[in-house]
Formats: structure tokens, C-alpha cells, sequence
């Protein structure tokens, strides 16, 4: 599926998380505890849940690592660093939002569940996405 339009806001548990270091878990740990696997030392991951606004409809759009680099240009590193320089992971977010709130792109990937996957991303501008918002309105109501 693709979608085009504007990044209005950053959900909660985005950003600097850990994640279970188990094999083919990708649990979020949670106070040190994986839901499966219980006490671990988890890895840090980057990831970044948004919500994106196409003109029609709210989706919630999940970014992985490799895609949140592709969009803001920040690594797992680098979020790691900023955070443990900060002493805070809150930093992580503030820096991901002032890269992607406001400004326009199309998302391509799946849905699955409430959630749409971003695999490729890329900046477009406002007026690319009001001519393709004009283009999805005339076909739907001028072209049989």
C-alpha cells in the first residue's frame, strides 16, 4: 500500500527502545523484562511510530531502524550516544520530531493490523501531495 501526506505526531515508545536479545524475538523490554523470555539484557533498536495524515484518513505509520535512518538520517548509534550523553532517551524523540512533523512524504509497505509498515519512504513536497489527493478525488468521482 502507498500513502502520501504529512507527519502530524510521534506516538508514546517511540525512539531509543531495547529489545529482547533472544533468537527471533523482537520484543520491547519492559523494566528490564522481556514478555517471553523474562529478565534479559536487551539491545538497543530505533524505531519510530507515527501518525500520518493523508487528507482523508489518520494512519499509524511503524518505522524500523533502516527506516527511521532513511527518513531523519539518525542510527541506533548515534540515538545511543545522544541519549547516554543526555542521560535521557526523551532526546531521541525531540531530535525525530523536529525531522519529520510537518513535512510530507510517500509511504510504501504493508498494513497489518491498525498499522501501516514503512519499507521505502521518501520526501515529497506539500504540492506533490495535493496533486496526488486532487488525482485520487477525480478518479474516484469522475472516471467510471
Amino acid at each position: 500500500m502507498t500513502s502520501e501526506g504529512a507527519f502530524v505526531a510521534i506516538r508514546p515508545s517511540s525512539g531509543l527502545v531495547k529489545r529482547c536479545p533472544e533468537d527471533d524475538c523482537t520484543r520491547i523490554i519492559q523494566d528490564g523484562e522481556c514478555s517471553a523470555h523474562g529478565s534479559v539484557d536487551g539491545e538497543f533498536d530505533l524505531r519510530m511510530k507515527a501518525v500520518f495524515d493523508d487528507g482523508n484518513e489518520i494512519e499509524s505509520i511503524i518505522f524500523d531502524a533502516e527506516a527511521t535512518e532513511a527518513v531523519t538520517g539518525m542510527t541506533v548509534d548515534e540515538a545511543t550516544d545522544m541519549a547516554m550523553d543526555a542521560l535521557d532517551q526523551s532526546v531521541v524523540v525531540d531530535e525525530l520530531r523536529q525531522h519529520v512533523l510537518g513535512r510530507y512524504y510517500e509511504i510504501e509497505g504493508p498494513v497489518v493490523g491498525d498499522y501501516h509498515l514503512a519499507n521505502e519512504v521518501s520526501e515529497i513536497g506539500p504540492n506533490d501531495a495535493l496533486e496526488a489527493d486532487a488525482a485520487r478525488v477525480f478518479s474516484e468521482h469522475f472516471e467510471a
